[in-house]
C-alpha cells in the first residue's frame, strides 16, 4: 500500500519539523517551518528500546499524551513482540523492514514494508519488527506511549545499566 502524494508531502513536512525542537534553524513562511534534512539531530533511543536505535526530539510528550517521533534503526535491528497502551501508526521513510502481528516473531505471517508504506496498530495489539536494511520511520502515538513486552525478559529497560553518578 502506498500513500497518496498529498499525504506523503504532509508526512515529509511533519518529519522535518522535529529539527525545530532539537535547536535547528528553519525558514518560516506563514505557519509552516521548513528544515534542511541535515538539520535533524539524532539522539540515542531511550532505554525502553534495545540499543542501536536513534530518535529525534518528539513533538508532544510521549509520557503524557499523543506524540510523533522519527526512529532510525540499523539493518538487523529487532523490536521483539510487544504492545502499546495507545493506538500507533508508522510510516516508512527509507529502508525496508519486516513487521508482524502476534506474540511470536513469525516471518511467515509478516509483511515487508518499504518507503511510503504505513501501518496502523490498535492499542494492545502484539507486534514486532525487524529491519531488513537501515530504516527511518515516522511513528505517531495517539496517547501516552507505554510499551509492554510479551516476554518480560525482552524488556530492554530491565537489562539497561543503571546511570552513573557524575
Amino acid at each position: 500500500m502506498r500513500l497518496a502524494a498529498g499525504v506523503t508531502v504532509a508526512v515529509f513536512l511533519v518529519a522535518r519539523g522535529w529539527a525545530a525542537e532539537a535547536g535547528s534553524t528553519s525558514t518560516v513562511r506563514a505557519a509552516l517551518h521548513y528544515f534542511d534534512d541535515d538539520a535533524i539531530v539524532w539522539r540515542e533511543a531511550p532505554p525502553t528500546m534495545p540499543p542501536g536505535a536513534s530518535v529525534t526530539a518528539p513533538m508532544g510528550d510521549p509520557r503524557t499524551g499523543a506524540s510523533t517521533m522519527m526512529l532510525k534503526i540499523p539493518k538487523g535491528y529487532t523490536l521483539k513482540p510487544h504492545r502499546h497502551g495507545a493506538d500507533e501508526a508508522g510510516v516508512v521513510v527509507s529502508g525496508w523492514l519486516q513487521a508482524g502481528e502476534g506474540e511470536s516473531a513469525d516471518p511467515a505471517t509478516s509483511e515487508r514494508l518499504g518507503p511510503g508504506d504505513w501501518v496502523h496498530i490498535p492499542a494492545g495489539t502484539p507486534h514486532w519488527v525487524t529491519a531488513v536494511d537501515d530504516c527511518v520511520l515516522v511513528l505517531f502515538s495517539y496517547g501516552p506511549r507505554t510499551t509492554l513486552w510479551v516476554n518480560p525478559a525482552d524488556d530492554p529497560a530491565k537489562s539497561a545499566p543503571a546511570p552513573t553518578a557524575k
